[in-house]
Order: C-alpha cells, then sequence, then structure tokens
C-alpha cells in the first residue's frame, strides 16, 4: 500500500523471533517489541506506558533476523506502520499495530571500558576529524 506511514522504532524483544514460511512459501519472521517511554520527573527517570509492536519481517531477511535475534534484544526497527482490527477469544474487537520492516538491526550494548575510552564516550572526537559538527 502506498500511503502507510513510516516508523522508526527502538525496543526490546519480548520473546525469540519466529520463522516460518506462508502457505505462498514466502518466508517470514515474526517479532514482538516493547518501547517504554522515560522521562525525568524530579531529578527521577519514570517508566511511560509501554506500546507493543508486531513486526513482520518478509523474505530474504527473515532468515536472518530469526537466527540474529532473541529475547531482551535492543533492536532498531524501520517500516511501514499498519493497524489492524481483530476479534479476541472474548469475541471483543481489537487494534494492534503491525510494523512491515524494511529494515532490522541490533542496537549495541554500551560497555564501559576503561582501557577503551572511546567505547565510554569519553573521547570528545575519536576519528581525528576536523569537520565542524
Amino acid at each position: 500500500m502506498a500511503n502507510e506511514p513510516i516508523i522508526i522504532v527502538t525496543g526490546f524483544l519480548g520473546g525469540d523471533a519466529e520463522y516460518r514460511k506462508t502457505p505462498n512459501g514466502v518466508s517470514v519472521t515474526n517479532l514482538n517489541l516493547a518501547n517504554t517511554p522515560r522521562k525525568n520527573v524530579n531529578n527521577e527517570w519514570v517508566d511511560g506506558e509501554t506500546s507493543w509492536f508486531r513486526v513482520m519481517v518478509w523474505n530474504r531477511e527473515a532468515a536472518g533476523v530469526a537466527s540474529a535475534l532473541h529475547k531482551g534484544d535492543k533492536v532498531l526497527v524501520l517500516g511501514r506502520l499498519i493497524q489492524e482490527t481483530y476479534v479476541d477469544k472474548e469475541g471483543n474487537e481489537r487494534k494492534s499495530l503491525q510494523i512491515n520492516a524494511d529494515t532490522v538491526g541490533v542496537v549495541p550494548k554500551i560497555i564501559p571500558d576503561p582501557v577503551n575510552p572511546v567505547l565510554t564516550g569519553a573521547v570528545e572526537d575519536p576519528v581525528g576529524d576536523d569537520f565542524p559538527w
């Protein structure tokens, strides 16, 4: 569909990636992504309400994503946002947000390293370039 909004979301995987093939033989991996906003209130970080996104990774990327990602990994997803309507077990109509992913990447963990200050962000210009930004 042409008018789907583009979205970029970071968050943590709520479960392992689930790889399967559709009845037509198309590869797809499902991810459940949790995004919890945080804000600073009186110098304390407070978690907001968690939003869950169902992420679908299609075709050639599906198998690679499924083998590389696991529960708890922090990921960045760029894709097209779709709202779906479904009926739950109790017969209530519900809506869910789904992202058809164009790109999925792992966000590296920040590990403080006193030997290599570049990893801690202590060095302002680790590359040594003279660009003004």
